[in-house]
C-alpha cells in the first residue's frame, strides 16, 4: 500500500511539473490519468484540483509512515480515507449533476458571524425550480432546519444567495454539515466539512468524507470546470478552499435572513 500511494504522489508531481514546464497557469485544464481494474480512465482537472487531491494522499501516506492503524473508521479520520481506493472510486463517480446544488458558502466570517454568513445555490437543471417549502439545514451533532424558502422561482442555470445570520457551525475538530431538502423532504445536496466526523454525519449516498475546515473569512466552493459544477458525493473532492470570496459574481438574487 505504501508503494502504491508513493507512486501516485510521483504521478501527481510529474503532472504538476509538466504544467509548469508548459507555462500553464492554475486555470488551464489537463487530463489526470488514473488506473482502475478495468483500465485507464480520464478526469479533466486543473492544477488547483491536483494540489487538493495530493494533500489527501500525503495525509494518508503520513498515517502509513507513522505506522498508525490504517483500518481506522474513516468517519473519524477527516479527509484521510481508510482505503486509497475510496478516493479512486469517488473520482470515477464525478459527474455533472442536474440538480439544485450548493456551490459556495461562508460559515466563519471575519469577526462576528452575525449577518455575514451566506450560501450560494445554483440551478444546474434545464428547468426552472419552484423553491416553495425547500429547506436549508445545518448540522453539528445532527441536522436541523434553519430556513424554509417561500415562493422563489430559481430559473435554469441561475444562482440564488441566502445571506444573514444563518448560525452555521464553524467546523473545527468536529465536523459540521450543510444540506438542502426539497418540498417532499428529499435530500437534494449535502456538504460535510471539518477535521473529524465525530458524530458520524452522512453526506449524499452515505458518503462521510469531509471538505477541509477553512480559515476565518474564507469560503468553501464547489469545483467548476468545463462549464459545469462537479459532484462526486464526496465533499473532500468536490469542495476547495476559496481565500477570496466574491458574492458579486453570482448576481443580485439575494434572500436576506
Amino acid at each position: 500500500m505504501k508503494i502504491e500511494i508513493f507512486n501516485k504522489l510521483k504521478e501527481l508531481k510529474y503532472l504538476k511539473n509538466k504544467i509548469y514546464s508548459q507555462n500553464m497557469d492554475s486555470g488551464d485544464m489537463i487530463f489526470l490519468m488514473h488506473q482502475s481494474k478495468t483500465g485507464n480512465f480520464k478526469v479533466l482537472r486543473n492544477l488547483e484540483w491536483i494540489r487538493h487531491i495530493e494533500s489527501i494522499y500525503y495525509n494518508y501516506y503520513d498515517l502509513l509512515i507513522n505506522e498508525q492503524n490504517i483500518d481506522l473508521d474513516f468517519s473519524l479520520c477527516g479527509n484521510i480515507p481508510y482505503s486509497i481506493y475510496d478516493i479512486y472510486n469517488d473520482i470515477k463517480k464525478i459527474k455533472v449533476k442536474k440538480s439544485l446544488l450548493i456551490v459556495e458558502f461562508l460559515y466563519d466570517a471575519k469577526g462576528k458571524d452575525s449577518d455575514k454568513e451566506w450560501i450560494v445555490l445554483y440551478n444546474q437543471t434545464d428547468d426552472d425550480i419552484n423553491l416553495l417549502d425547500y429547506r436549508i439545514q445545518i448540522a453539528g451533532s445532527k441536522f436541523k432546519t434553519i430556513y424554509e424558502l417561500n415562493k422563489e422561482i430559481l430559473k435554469t442555470h441561475e444562482y440564488i444567495i441566502i445571506k444573514g445570520s444563518l448560525k452555521m457551525y464553524n467546523g473545527g475538530q468536529r465536523a459540521d454539515g450543510l444540506r438542502i431538502l426539497d418540498d417532499k423532504n428529499n435530500i437534494i445536496d449535502t456538504v460535510l466539512y471539518g477535521e473529524n466526523n465525530f458524530y458520524n454525519l452522512n453526506g449524499d449516498n452515505n458518503n462521510k468524507m469531509l471538505a477541509k475546515d477553512v480559515h476565518e473569512g474564507y469560503s468553501l466552493k464547489r469545483i467548476f470546470e468545463n462549464n459545469n459544477y462537479i459532484d462526486s458525493d464526496n465533499s473532500s473532492i468536490d469542495f476547495i478552499e476559496n481565500k477570496n470570496p466574491n458574492l458579486k459574481k453570482y448576481g443580485d438574487y439575494i434572500i436576506k435572513m
